[in-house]
């Protein structure tokens, strides 16, 4: 020790120590430092030594580095950073320390690392070190020796390629020589796309190859993969591209794949194409081979497995899950591959979101995570169990296997002894014994999903069953789809929060949501042939949108996607369930035109049977809620009623109405236009309020204003204040402070208008504890009548409390459900037409089924409030409603029960035939009514007749007739009554033919009670 203070001490000295270091404290360790000329000779002598080193050094390592490095670097370095790499390699200690280097250039937009190349570890812990880094291209290598790697990654902005630059010429002129053949203004426009630091740091062989395999890669959802087997010597290439993968946030994954089958990896190239645009693809490319030194070959069993996992990644998380399936850095739990974890995740969200019901805080994803850590051994016979029942390759075989790995898990569970652990295994294990088909083998998967048994669910916290429903899972993204018919319909929502806290609060009530809609949903759909369903996409924070809903989208179609001629799944798919399902998705928050028909042209590309059909509200050949306002249409005349049911004539006298949803959005946007079309300044809008801000004036909003922000599609924090009356309390907020969002929040309630229209808003905003803010201090409410434009924005009780406070309501599954009418009779049409003859006749289609909405929208209305009236106002317009849901979702379902015994000629009757072409749109009926019979899906025809039927007698004859029969009776009884309503047409024509007297009265009462009292008749005398 004391001869290295001795070597070193002059450094310490106070003098020299400030002089070369800036700092004045140093502290003097040896007062008796070398000065003057004895110090000098020390200096020279030091620099003589080292100078000795450094040539030795030079004269040792450069001949070693300019022979061992790759052609590649040689190709794709220039000059300046040769040098620089050399000096680092020289004086970095990298081989007698084993030190890793890291340099930057002068701009900080490239780094480059230099490191022992024979340490394994190196490769992941350079890797890992710039995952939070925006990596545009680069490339890691190692010496032909293994002796040094070096690693480049470029963070450079976009730049578009230099074509002055004499090099970059040369090399794009190679490169379309390269690609000849191909589509040339393509490939020109590839070109001018890609980064000018990428094209100075590539061949153009490698230029030409990136275009081909980006042009795979940009219209697919799954990564393509292709190998070069004897690429040199041992060594093979495998090339991957993936759309939308960051290389940052990827290539440690990547490395850590190779590793675990057991490949040396000697070379990776990585570069974003149309990295500044909104889909880029990031191509990777290895040079590797494996350590026993056997041959790559697209048929080695490492290699395949290697190359399935590779594409896996593509729609796997990387989270505290992800190191559970590498050689190093993960949990000692056995060996579970990339797709096994996979599914182990997804037992584990599974568990999370069932498990909360009892406690959201003992079921964290961590505790789930650390019991299956601490328990691999019932993990691992969970695994054998879901492939015993799953794997193609042994299903059949091993039935018994299943049965008795589901004795030993359940004897595994027995021994644990904390509850919590027995509870995580238990729910795991439900969820396994109740899948009924999954992807998870499927080749080409962009997510998992999985078909469930709705016994699964526990009845206690979920009293209404559904049919069915679907669980997926994949990069970014959690969902369910879930349908309370076989055939059904119901929107996709996608929630998108914004923070950590945001999705937690919405993963843990993601279920409940999902099976709240669509129970909703069911309630509304009574009109249509359809059941309801509803779908909810819950993003990760800054997951991309379309990446995510896209993979969900189509890990479903795996699962619904039959052959056209044997009419069965994939092989790769076992299915317990062993029914055909169609499954029919319509627009909801955040499903924007884009991924509607981005949805029809997955369908259509993967082969499903009614492409057009399995997306409604498409902009082009569809109908666009947002566009016609549909909706709208149906809240406005469920609203028009109310008022007349208040006493006033909207048409005749001035009323006030507030507003949740804005002005940019689809009904409250729509639901503004209506009001002002059909009443004008007798309407008056008090209150608006949505995500962005608020604004409100007694006097009313002035309504050129108003519709100057729905043309723009604009919040209502963009109202000009400058439009506000007088009024004092008169105000336009933004959210952008406590104080205005809590105003904003409350001004729902708390503004004073005749009718209240929530078009917009998160569910339940409306409960137990906010429904008061609805009382007004001196007594009375703020508000005479509700109309639910949104979905679920009052809970159950609120609605109660509100109504037995005087507030006469029309529920959601009754005022809102004229969207999901439209999106019916969409779809019905797409099943019968092509894109041409739909665009065709689209116009007048559009208006018949208006029309129709507006009608069935009455109907309901009218029959509502005439029960209420009848029954003494003792049962309140909830109750109601729910009631009428109910007694015609029943009859709907005892007719399809009992057409489902007919064959296809029995369905075909005069009487059905009527049923089925008085429901369709009269322009479909006149011009292909050859089709109807012919191309519409059985299943779908039985539908049609049965929920036609059901919601025709039910709103002519009221609620209570068919309520009260039995399910036998009422068969009967509704099959006779559509037979009578025939008879009734036919003496209506024969009466309108005839002058004699009290023709008018008597065709007055025909009209009115001519069938119930002729089915009445006849029953009763047999």
């Amino acid at each position: 020790m004391d001869q290295e203070q001795n070597i070193d001490e002059w450094l310490l000295d106070d003098g020299i120590g400030t002089n070369l270091f800036g700092a004045d404290t140093l502290v003097q360790l040896n007062s008796k430092g070398k000065k003057g000329r004895e110090l000098e000779e020390y200096i020279e002598d030091i620099k003589e030594s080292a100078r000795v080193a450094i040539d030795q050094s030079i004269a040792i390592l450069t001949p070693w580095f300019f022979s061992n490095m790759p052609q590649f670097y040689y190709q794709t370095t220039p000059r300046a950073e040769k040098v620089r790499d050399l000096h680092a390699v020289i004086t970095g200690h990298i081989f007698e320390s084993k030190q890793k280097l890291q340099l930057w250039n002068r701009h900080r937009t490239k780094t480059t690392f230099l490191a022992p190349g024979n340490d394994e570890q190196v490769f992941f812990d350079i890797a890992e070190s710039v995952r939070h880094h925006k990596v545009t291209n680069g490339a890691m290598y190692t010496s032909n020796d293994r002796l040094l790697l070096i690693s480049t990654f470029f963070t450079n902005d976009f730049s578009p390629v230099d074509r002055d630059n004499e090099k970059n010429k040369a090399k794009v002129i190679r490169a379309k020589d390269l690609l000849k053949g191909e589509d040339m203004p393509a490939v020109e426009d590839f070109i001018d796309n890609l980064d000018d630091q990428m094209v100075v740091h590539t061949t153009p062989e490698r230029m030409a190859r990136l275009y081909r395999l980006f042009h795979l890669a940009k219209d697919r959802e799954d990564a393509v993969t292709h190998l070069v087997p004897d690429y040199f010597n041992e060594y093979a290439r495998l090339d991957i591209a993936y759309k939308k993968m960051p290389i940052a946030k990827t290539l440690a994954s990547l490395l850590y794949l190779f590793d675990r089958y057991e490949f040396q990896v000697n070379r990776c190239m990585f570069a974003e194409v149309n990295q500044h645009t909104g889909s880029p693809v990031t191509v990777f490319t290895f040079i590797f081979r494996h350590v026993d030194g056997q041959r790559v070959s697209s048929k080695m069993v490492p290699f395949l497995k290697l190359n399935k996992a590779c594409k896996s990644l593509r729609w796997v998380d990387t989270d505290h899950f992800d190191s559970m399936w590498r050689r190093h850095g993960g949990p000692d739990i056995g060996d579970f591959s990339l797709n096994e974890i996979n599914l182990i995740r997804s037992i584990s969200v599974w568990s999370q979101i069932f498990l909360s019901k009892l406690n959201p805080y003992y079921y964290s994803e961590e505790r789930v995570r650390k019991t299956f850590t601490r328990n691999p051994v019932i993990l691992r016979k969970l695994v054998d169990l879901f492939k015993a029942r799953f794997d193609p390759r042994q299903a059949d075989s091993d039935k018994d296997l299943a049965t008795q790995l589901v004795g030993e898990i359940l004897e595994c569970i027995g021994d644990i002894s904390v509850r919590i652990e027995k509870d995580i295994f238990t729910e795991s294990l439900n969820f396994i014994k109740h899948i009924l088909k999954t992807n998870y083998f499927f080749p080409r998967k962009t997510g998992l999903s999985f078909r469930m048994d709705p016994n699964c669910i526990n009845p206690e916290f979920y009293p209404n069953k559904p049919f069915g429903f679907f669980f997926m899972l994949g990069r970014g993204y959690r969902g369910f789809q879930v349908r309370f018919r076989d055939t059904a319909r119901g929107g996709m929502r996608i929630l998108m929060p914004r923070d950590a806290s945001q999705y937690e609060a919405s993963f843990a009530g993601l279920f409940d949501e999902v099976i709240g809609l669509s129970y909703a949903q069911q309630l509304k759909n009574k009109d249509i042939p359809e059941g309801g369903a509803k779908a909810i996409l819950l993003l990760s924070p800054h997951a991309d949108k379309e990446t995510a809903a896209l993979g969900a989208v189509d890990s479903i179609l795996n699962l619904i996607t039959t052959d056209p001629e044997t009419g069965k799944l994939d092989s790769s798919i076992i299915d317990y369930f062993g029914q055909e399902e169609n499954i029919y998705l319509g627009p909801d928050e955040n499903c924007t035109n884009d991924l509607i028909e981005a949805f029809v042209r997955q369908a259509n590309r993967r082969g499903y049977k009614y492409p057009n059909a399995f997306m409604s509200s498409k902009p082009g050949a569809g109908i666009n809620h947002k566009e016609y306002g549909v909706t709208s249409e149906g809240v406005n005349v469920f609203l028009d009623n109310l008022l007349l049911e208040l006493g006033i004539d909207p048409r005749k006298q001035s009323f006030t109405v507030k507003m949740t949803g804005g002005p940019d959005g689809d009904v409250a946007g729509n639901e503004l236009k209506i009001l002002n079309r059909e009443y004008g300044d007798n309407a008056k809008v008090v209150a608006v309020a949505d995500g962005f801000g608020a604004a409100y004036d007694p006097e009313g909003l002035n309504w050129p204003e108003l519709l100057r922000l729905v043309r723009e599609s604009k919040s209502i924090m963009e109202f000009n204040a400058e439009h506000l009356s007088s009024h004092e309390k008169a105000f336009v907020i933004p959210a952008d402070t406590i104080e205005n969002t809590r105003t904003r929040n409350n001004l729902y309630a708390l503004a004073e208008a005749d009718v209240f229209i929530p078009a917009g808003g998160r569910p339940y905003t409306v409960n137990s504890d906010t429904w008061q803010l609805f009382k007004k201090a001196g007594g009375g409410l703020t508000a005479k009548a509700v109309v639910e434009g949104a979905n679920i924005f009052f809970t159950e009780s609120a609605r109660d409390r509100l109504q037995e406070e005087g507030m006469l309501m029309f529920k959601d599954s009754s005022a809102n459900k004229c969207g999901v009418i439209c999106s019916s009779f969409e779809i019905l049409a797409s099943l019968i037409l092509s894109t041409e003859e739909f665009m065709d006749i689209k116009d007048v289609y559009v208006k018949q089924v208006l029309d129709k909405l507006r009608q069935k929208a009455d109907n309901e209305a009218k029959v509502l409030l005439a029960e209420w009236r009848e029954t003494g106002k003792s049962k309140n317009l909830v109750s109601l409603s729910l009631i009428l849901s109910n007694v015609i979702n029943r009859v709907t379902d005892l007719v399809a029960a009992d057409l489902a015994k007919l064959s296809d000629e029995e369905l075909r009757s005069p009487l059905n035939q009527h049923i089925v072409y008085s429901y369709i749109p009269d322009v479909l009926v006149e011009r292909f009514k050859d089709r109807i019979f012919r191309d519409i899906p059985r299943s779908y025809l039985d539908a049609i007749i049965s929920a036609d039927t059901a919601a025709r007698i039910v709103y002519a004859e009221g609620i209570s007739w068919l309520q009260k029969l039995t399910d036998e009776d009422l068969v009967k009884t509704v099959r006779l009554y559509m037979v009578k309503e025939q008879q009734v047409e036919e003496m209506l024509t024969h009466l309108g033919q005839t002058d004699g007297p009290f023709a008018k009265e008597m065709a007055m009462i025909l009209r009115k009670s001519g069938a119930r009292a002729l089915t009445q008749m006849e029953r009763a005398l047999t």
